[in-house]
């Protein structure tokens, strides 16, 4: 019975379930063939390019039914299998399965590469009216990119501005040639050491209280070249030059990094279809765009684009003209700071809603083949070579040649002078000064150094004065003047035990600050005249004939007469005392004052003429008269009475440097027979007396 009503059933109702069979088995086999359509086609193309190609027909009786795996193409193999099946349900069997390398995949395809959108207050207007925010936010967001562009505008107007700039170098080739004829030299300003302004500057003197900058610029160059104080050409590795490379590609990488990612973002909105209105899929991903949205973001990217591209140049020109080592790396993290705006914008203010709609946008996809790679590899190699080679060559390269001109300028030649013009008789005069300050401490320093942080009311090296007016005045005293300011011999009236005011408290406040600052000036440990004696003879040992006069024979009789002036530091108290001790008699040829007098007489009127006479066409006459006067004695005055280099009369004296020789020599000069002012005051007498029986008789 069911058998029967099974055909029954069939009999009645098979009709129309054989043709929803049909119905059904046309369809899915329809779904099937649009399925597999394209990986069939694309499995004919490999096997094409690949020389695989075989001749597959069908057999009669049978249909074909295909059965395609196709792994990704980054998996090591693709596996292509195709399955046969007869109608008649016989048994399957594989007609072929062919193993495929990725690289041959690869060669004659393309990938798709995700984009993924800037997460920046730019993308916001790629969602304009697409995302539900609020009215505020996408107004705030919209000031935000203002403010954004803004202020990478400035930024770029002020990088390339030239009130922002340094001065170009080779201007500085001028201002320092200026400096070193005008101001390095001037004998003004010579510090106490005698040490030229130029040597003090080239020689990184932190004391400078004049011409800092150049002083600055000097050590900024040495610091920048890798050069020495006395280095003028920089060796193979230059720090500066090197440092400025690498900050300026490494601000090159940091823009490219920048640019790359827009670049692949417009490529990206390139390819995504036009249409009449923007359709989203509902992954949040563009499948079509209108042309306002595809223009008005396109153009966006393009602003951005280009503001980047002219921070690049701003930056490369600052980084470049950057002098100072220390504000290299500065500069260069100083803009990255600048280029990150747009990012300080999102993160740190940007309405919560909009990130969420950026953050939520689905990548695009960009379809990279190996041939665009390889272009792509090709214009990057060319990127990093130009960010390497071109600022060098046409910036780095010029300012260093810039700076070790400048240094020549400043530092180049003799440094050692400094000058000085006479107004009245219109002459330039010169001085040679050391090269540099010694580590001992001059006087006047000493004088510092001892007093600062001393205890005592009276200062040990150095003498106050009671008003500034009396200040003033002795600042610019001459020796004549101090040698004549005290009516007393410092030495045999004060400092020796059978002077009258010995050890007096008054006296010694007066002598002590001025025989230390005197040894001071020495670099003596002396505490007595005698220890001192040998340098008596010194031209600049005027105040200790000042103070020693006694042991330095200003107030002996028959000494040598150079320096036995109050202008050398003789005063007139110990002269007097000399004179009066002076005998009416002309020494002995012999005598140690007589050849004292005329062996020191070459070296002595050299040092006071500042020329060496060794060296000039008259000193073979100069030998001659010292000879003659040496073997001859005082009678030779006679014969040679003027001196030819001073036209001075030898017996008269010159007050600038000798006294009259007639205290030597009174018999030879005349004294005896004459009232002349350079005689001693004991040939008065006897001239007095002599005058007296001439009139007589």
């Amino acid at each position: 019975m069911a058998l029967a009503f099974l055909q029954c059933e069939a009999g009645t109702g098979g009709v129309d379930l054989e043709d929803r069979f049909k119905a059904l088995e046309m369809m899915l086999t329809t779904e099937m063939e649009m399925a597999v359509q394209p990986l069939r086609d694309r499995v004919q193309v490999l096997e094409e390019k690949l020389g695989l190609a075989e001749n597959l027909s069908e057999t009669d009786g049978l249909s074909v039914s295909v059965q395609v795996t196709v792994a990704s193409p980054k998996n090591m193999h693709d596996v292509i299998s195709m399955k046969e099946e007869a109608t008649d349900k016989s048994r399957p069997s594989y007609l072929k399965v062919r193993s495929v390398d990725s690289q041959d995949v690869d060669a004659v395809t393309e990938d798709d590469m995700q984009v993924t959108f800037n997460r920046d207050i730019w993308t916001y207007f790629a969602l304009v009216g697409l995302g539900r925010i609020g009215s505020w936010d996408a107004c705030f967001t919209f000031i935000l990119a203002l403010v954004s562009l803004a202020m990478q505008a400035a930024f770029v107007m002020i990088l390339m501005s030239e009130f922002f700039l340094e001065r170009p170098f080779e201007e500085k080739v001028e201002l320092a040639r200026i400096w070193r004829t005008s101001v390095a030299h001037d004998s003004r300003h010579m510090d106490l050491a005698q040490t030229s302004l130029t040597s003090r500057v080239c020689r990184g003197d932190g004391a400078l209280i004049v011409s800092t900058t150049q002083a600055e610029l000097v050590e900024e160059i040495n610091k920048f070249l890798g050069l020495g104080l006395d280095d003028f050409e920089p060796s193979s590795f230059s720090p500066g030059t090197m440092l400025s490379v690498l900050c300026i590609l490494l601000w090159c990488m940091r823009v490219y990094k920048d640019l790359r990612r827009m670049g692949l973002v417009m490529e990206a909105w390139s390819w995504i279809p036009r249409s009449d209105y923007t359709i989203m899929n509902e992954n949040f991903g563009f499948t079509e765009l209108s042309e306002n949205r595809f223009y008005g973001f396109g153009s966006i990217l393009f602003v951005c684009f280009a503001m980047d591209c002219l921070l690049l140049v701003a930056g490369i020109r600052l980084l470049a003209s950057t002098t100072s080592i220390s504000s290299l790396i500065l500069d260069a993290v100083a803009l990255q700071a600048i280029l990150d705006i747009d990012d300080f914008m999102f993160h740190a203010l940007a309405p919560l809603r909009a990130r969420l709609l950026i953050q939520g946008l689905e990548p695009m996809q960009v379809k990279i083949s190996q041939i665009r790679s390889q272009v792509e590899s090709g214009l990057n190699f060319c990127l990093l070579a130009s960010a390497l080679v071109l600022p060098y060559l046409f910036m780095l390269a010029p300012l260093g040649l810039s700076m070790q001109a400048v240094k020549y300028e400043l530092c180049g030649g003799t440094q050692e002078f400094v000058v000085a013009y006479n107004q009245d008789i219109q002459m330039t005069y010169a001085l040679r000064t050391q090269s540099e300050r010694g580590i001992e401490l001059l006087p006047s320093e000493v004088a510092v150094e001892e007093f600062k942080h001393s205890s005592e009311a009276l200062p040990r090296y150095m003498v106050f004065s009671a008003t500034s007016q009396a200040f003033d005045t002795d600042q610019v005293r001459t020796m004549a003047e101090e040698a004549s300011t005290f009516p007393i011999c410092f030495e045999t009236q004060v400092l020796q035990e059978t002077g009258r005011v010995y050890r007096d408290p008054v006296a010694m406040s007066l002598i002590e600050p001025r025989f230390q600052s005197m040894v001071a000036r020495f670099g003596r440990n002396a505490t007595t005249c005698e220890e001192m004696q040998d340098l008596c003879y010194l031209p600049e040992a005027r105040m200790l004939r000042y103070l020693c006069g006694a042991t330095c024979g200003c107030a002996s009789a028959g000494t040598s007469t150079w320096y036995k002036v109050a202008r050398q530091g003789c005063s007139e108290s110990c002269l007097k005392e000399a004179e009066a001790e002076t005998a009416c008699t002309d020494v002995a040829a012999t005598s140690e004052g007589w050849r004292s007098f005329w062996m020191n007489y070459v070296p002595v009127v050299s040092s006071f003429f500042g020329q060496n006479l060794a060296q000039a066409n008259m000193l073979t006459m100069l030998n001659q008269t010292v000879q003659a006067m040496l073997s001859e004695g005082c009678p030779r005055l006679l014969v040679n009475d003027t001196d030819f280099v001073t036209s001075v009369k030898w017996c008269e004296g010159f007050p600038d440097l000798f006294r009259p020789v007639a205290f030597l020599c009174p018999e030879t000069c005349g004294c005896k027979a004459s009232l002349s002012g350079f005689c001693p005051s004991n040939c008065l007498s006897d001239a007095v007396h002599g005058s007296t029986n001439s009139s007589n008789a």
